[in-house]
């Protein structure tokens, strides 16, 4: 397990290279981390790997060492990423003014 030193050292490297990314080391795990957003998450074992992993996100890529279904799991985002937006049909073209059924108050 690196020292504290060089984890705080690394750590600062890596945000500083990588400002919109979220950067850290778990020490019971023996994990690097980065996440961006609430669906980009890449873990690694040593800060040299997770910015390679970090680096290729950011560019929609695979990593060097992705596994299949992480693979798999890009190419399905990337799909329903280009794909045209539909507008839901439960709700109405009022933009959901009046959508509730009207009750009955029990006033004359």
């Amino acid at each position: 397990m690196p020292d504290e030193k060089s984890q705080a050292e690394d750590t600062r490297k890596l945000r500083a290279r990588f400002p919109r990314w979220g950067i850290l080391f778990d020490p019971l795990e023996s994990v690097w981390i980065a996440v961006r957003g609430n669906k980009t998450l890449v873990a690694a074992s040593t800060p040299e790997t997770l910015t390679e992993r970090v680096e290729a996100a950011a560019r929609g890529e695979a990593g060097p060492d992705e596994g299949e279904k992480t693979q798999a799991w890009r190419a399905r985002r990337r799909l329903r990423r280009d794909l045209p937006k539909i507008p839901s049909a439960s709700l109405p073209a009022t933009g959901g003014a009046g959508t509730r059924p009207a009750t009955a108050s029990g006033r004359p």
